[in-house]
């Protein structure tokens, strides 16, 4: 019988990759003793929100640059060609062969949720899942082990553990640190960090900046607009999301940039840069919508960052998986000061009057939900009096905004 292949997946949004990540790597490699490994960059991962400018293209050139003295080691951009979420049952699916063994590796924090992810039972039926810890708190010792058996209770998983050293540090806190200036030379090798400094990568978003791009670029009364949904965005985000105020405020000011470009130009930005289909393209009103991350990654790429693309993708019809800043855009977009329809002053009373009278956070979001499921209804209502396509995302995130509430 023939011995089958052995290969490894892992995968993640290395922004940036670092050193813990190669080190991970290479004992992944000779622990498992692996034919191959796929290091396999993410496009928009589900589980994390990508707060950093940098753009996919970027992400995959460090990793060639931070895995390539692994000999076996090779990169994949099938996440990213596919588009739209990275769910990890759809990777395995399509690398899975007769005669290969596929091992999927994992930080603790990962492993620990595995259940949580889209479609868990397909995951472990095609994969031996690997987890490596990179943290010494023992108290997530028990809850490890408690994990791994009712992963095998449950699924029949296959488990490994991969022994490794400690490594204290994370991504989030290399670009903080290159953010802020410091020294980050000890946590990603000299290929990367060069990398990083040439094409200046993790620098602060710059409002100033796009409010003149967008004046440079929109009619007065859409830049008015623009910087009303700016204005209402940022107000929200003060209640809500304080700690992502400066990417919601360029998201405001993007979310219209491909508004006042010809219709053949956003048709065609719009199949470069998302998922579309055949329904979105109905109306040419909300076509500006799904080109907008076109014009962004093509013009803009250090504001690329997953939700500005997002929420400006989302901002006309929605979709019933929007994250809180894709609905805070969504519902600024509408309301804003400058909007004088009856429907959009009703809407930003009720959302403002709500706003100040919740007491916790949990009652803030409900309050963003209702105003969702608000404004589709005032929407469909003048779509259906003016005889117009109904977009069947926009029904579908009427009715995942419903069960939220």
């Amino acid at each position: 019988m023939m011995k089958k292949k052995r290969l490894g997946i892992y995968g993640g949004a290395f922004n940036p990759p670092h050193n813990g990540h190669v080190r991970a790597a290479e004992l992944f490699v000779s622990q498992m003793k692996l034919d191959k490994l796929l290091i396999v960059p993410t496009l928009i991962s589900p589980h994390k929100e990508n707060l950093s400018s940098v753009t996919p293209t970027e992400r995959l050139k460090m990793c060639e640059l931070a895995f390539s003295h692994i000999n076996c080691a090779e990169l994949s951009d099938i996440e990213i060609k596919r588009g739209g979420k990275s769910y990890t049952y759809l990777t395995l699916e399509e690398l899975r062969r007769d005669d290969t063994e596929l091992y999927m590796l994992c930080g603790t924090d990962m492993f620990l949720t595995l259940d949580e992810w889209k479609n868990p039972e397909k995951i472990f039926a095609l994969a031996t899942v690997c987890y490596i810890r990179r943290e010494t708190d023992s108290d997530l010792s028990a809850k490890i082990e408690k994990r791994i058996a009712f992963y095998r209770e449950k699924y029949g998983a296959r488990i490994e553990k991969i022994s490794a050293p400690v490594t204290k540090i994370s991504s989030s806190e290399i670009r903080r640190s290159i953010g802020n200036g410091a020294d980050v030379s000890e946590h990603v090798t000299k290929s990367v960090l060069d990398y990083i400094r040439d094409n200046g990568l993790y620098r602060e978003l710059d409002v100033g900046y796009l409010r003149n791009y967008a004046r440079s670029r929109l009619s007065e009364d859409r830049y008015i607009h623009t910087l009303g949904v700016e204005s209402m965005a940022a107000r929200i985000g003060e209640l809500v999301l304080p700690e992502r105020i400066e990417e919601l405020r360029c998201a405001a000011l993007l979310h219209d940039i491909a508004k006042e470009l010809p219709v053949d130009e956003q048709i065609s930005l719009a199949r470069s840069s998302y998922n579309v289909t055949d329904d979105d393209l109905l109306s040419p009103k909300i076509i500006h919508s799904f080109a907008a991350p076109g014009v962004i990654m093509r013009d803009l790429p250090r504001f690329s960052t997953t939700g500005i693309l997002s929420a400006t993708f989302n901002h006309t019809v929605g979709d019933e998986n929007m994250s809180l800043f894709d609905e805070i855009i969504f519902i600024s977009d509408f309301i804003e000061e400058n909007r004088v329809y009856d429907s959009s002053k009703r809407v930003r009373a009720d959302l403002l009057g709500r706003l100040d009278e919740a007491k916790t956070q949990q009652e803030r979001i409900c309050a963003l939900h209702l105003a969702v499921v608000d404004i589709i209804d005032c929407t469909v209502s003048h779509l259906k009096s003016n005889g117009s396509n109904i977009n069947k995302k926009m029904m579908k995130t009427r009715e995942a905004f419903t069960k939220r509430i």
